[in-house]
């Protein structure tokens, strides 16, 4: 899986239901490793620009080309979890998946607002 993201908004809160959210369906298959990284090619808001991580475990996909409004996942948003990871500037959020048994999980994360934002995402074996 690779692709790119690209949005705005005006909000960066779940509980209001016209926020863009970017999510990423995937499963690890049994005794395979994935990487899942998420770049962030341009931010708003510069230094102080800034979208939290947030994993569901389970497979997600209930939106269009990746994309979907926080209203979508609403059904779904008590088991949504904090990655308690920070993605600023030009960071990027990577994360190795393993597991013995096959399991799905989706990353979920709000495009900041402040102007247009870029992520460019991939899933790859290794």
């Amino acid at each position: 899986m690779d692709f790119t993201v690209t949005g705005t908004n005006d909000c960066l809160r779940f509980l209001n239901s016209t926020v863009s959210v970017v999510y990423v369906p995937f499963t690890v298959a049994a005794n395979q490793n994935w990487q899942l990284t998420v770049n962030c090619t341009k931010m708003p808001g510069g230094a102080n620009g800034y979208t939290d991580i947030y994993i569901y475990n389970g497979y997600w996909d209930a939106g269009t080309n990746h994309m979907c409004l926080s209203k979508d996942v609403y059904p779904i948003l008590s088991q949504i979890q904090s990655a308690d990871y920070e993605l600023k500037g030009t960071t990027a959020y990577t994360k190795i998946y393993s597991e013995v048994t096959s399991k799905s999980y989706t990353v979920f994360f709000i495009i900041p607002p402040g102007g247009q934002a870029t992520f460019h995402i991939t899933y790859k074996q290794i």
